[in-house]
This record gives structure tokens, sequence and C-alpha cells, in this order.
């Protein structure tokens, strides 16, 4: 009985995801700066590094350069649009009045709030492994010489398909939470874009530099340029991960106990 309840509740939810623009027009902005960024760092990378590595055979391919380049770009802006995706999916309802249905219709509103999660981390996963496939692709199509595929490397992709649905949950956490689209999503850009070296910068002032480390973005890059290698001033690849989750509890946690108890009606 729970299982088909939950099972009603995720084929609801992704109807709700799937028959609006939100989901795919959010994933545009970063696969297009993503792709432009590449072919850009193609070019200008086109004879930069293959020559230097013909003569011995371990020289950097530039088709890896500009690959690794727009990938990076792409995976910045893709954290920020994932996590406005997931904050106005998880608000939208509020703003557009259908809650109260929701929760009407459901026993536990605990269990909505879960498979609303559920549906918009796979938006996530989904946003990453189109990103990466379409960096790849490009690589082979305009590059000559791929790069090889060892360990580091698909440590690298996994690792950001991972924070990728971190942070799209932390959204979905934080529109759960204040029940706005609009105050989540412009909290995130401004926080994303500016917020966090301002609290960096703070932290510097009051002798705190080591907290730092802890801070969404830093815990990211950890995370994700920690794979294969260690970074002074930043945490080891499983510290960032494990902070980027703690961040990612605490809001989706806090935004399921206050709708548990949030009047809607």
């Amino acid at each position: 009985m729970g299982a088909a309840v939950i099972g009603n509740l995720l084929r609801s939810e992704y109807r709700k995801t799937a028959t609006v623009k939100l989901w795919w027009a959010m994933g545009l902005g970063p696969l297009a700066v993503g792709v432009l960024s590449g072919s850009l760092s193609l070019a200008v990378f086109g004879g930069s590094f293959s020559g230097s590595g013909s003569g011995s055979g371990s020289g950097l391919g530039s088709s890896a350069v500009g690959g690794a380049i727009g990938l990076v770009t792409a995976l910045f802006f893709l954290l920020m649009f994932s996590a406005i995706f997931g904050a106005v999916n998880s608000a939208g309802e509020y703003r557009h009045k259908t809650i109260s249905t929701t929760f009407l219709t459901t026993r536990s509103r605990g269990r909505s709030v879960l498979a609303k999660l559920t549906v918009t981390a796979l938006v996530g996963v989904l946003y990453a492994v189109v990103i990466e496939i379409v960096t790849i692709t490009l690589i082979a199509i305009v590059g000559k010489d791929l790069p090889s595929v060892d360990g580091q490397v698909v440590g690298f992709l996994a690792m950001a398909v991972i924070v990728t649905v971190l942070w799209t949950l932390m959204g979905a956490g934080l529109g759960t939470l204040l029940a706005s689209s609009v105050a989540s999503a412009v909290g995130i850009v401004v926080y994303y874009l500016l917020g966090e070296l301002l609290l960096t910068a703070l932290l510097n002032s009051a002798g705190a530099e080591e907290l730092n480390r802890f801070l969404p973005q830093q815990a990211t890059v950890a995370a994700i340029l920690g794979i294969g290698s260690d970074f002074s001033g930043l945490l080891p690849w499983w510290g960032g991960l494990l902070t980027l989750t703690g961040w990612t509890a605490l809001l989706c946690m806090g935004g399921w106990a206050v709708t548990r108890v949030r009047d809607v009606g």
C-alpha cells in the first residue's frame, strides 16, 4: 500500500514537472555556454598544445584543454541554474495556489515533499549527464586528439553528476523552506555570484578563514577538483562532498519540517 502511494505521488510530480517548459529551459543556458566556451577554447588552443606533445607523445591535447574548459564553464553555470530550477519547481505550487489541493489529496505532506525532491533530483541527474555527453561529443567531433579515459576522468564526471544533484536539492530545499519561487531564485543568484565572495572576505577579515572551506561553493570545488589531487586551502574531495551533503540535508530537512506545520489555507 505504501509503495503504491509513493508511486502515485512520483507519477504526479513527474507530470507536474514534465508538462511545463521550466525543466528543459533551465538546462539550455549552461548547455549553450558550455558549447560556446568549449568551441572557443578549441579554436584558441588549436595549435598551442598539439605541437608540444608531438615529440614525446605526452603533450596535453588541444581538444582535451578546450573540452575541459567548456565542461568546467558549463558546470559553473549548471549548478546555479539547477538550484534555481529546484527552487522554482518546489515553490511553484505556492505561487500558483495549487499546494492546497496537493496536500488535501495526500495523506502525508512529508511524502509529497519527498516525491517532489526525488523528481527534482532526477532532473539534476539529467542536466549533468546531458552536459557531459554534449561536451564529450564536441571533443570527438572537433578535436583530433581524444584524451584517455582513466579513473580520474571517470571520477570527475561522476562527481560532477553528484554535485549537480546536491545543488538541485539545495535549491529545492530552499524553495520549500521559503515557499516563494521568486525569493528563492533571487537569493540563489545573489549568493552564487556574489554572496559567498562577500562572506569569504568577511571571514578572512575576522580571522576565521578556516571556515571558508566549509562554504557551499568551496566545498563544491574541493569535491570536484580534489579527485586525484590535493589543493592547499581546500577540503579533500570526500570532505567537500560530505560538507555539501550536509548543506543539502539542512535545507531539505528544514523545508520538510516547515511544510509539515505551514498553514496553506
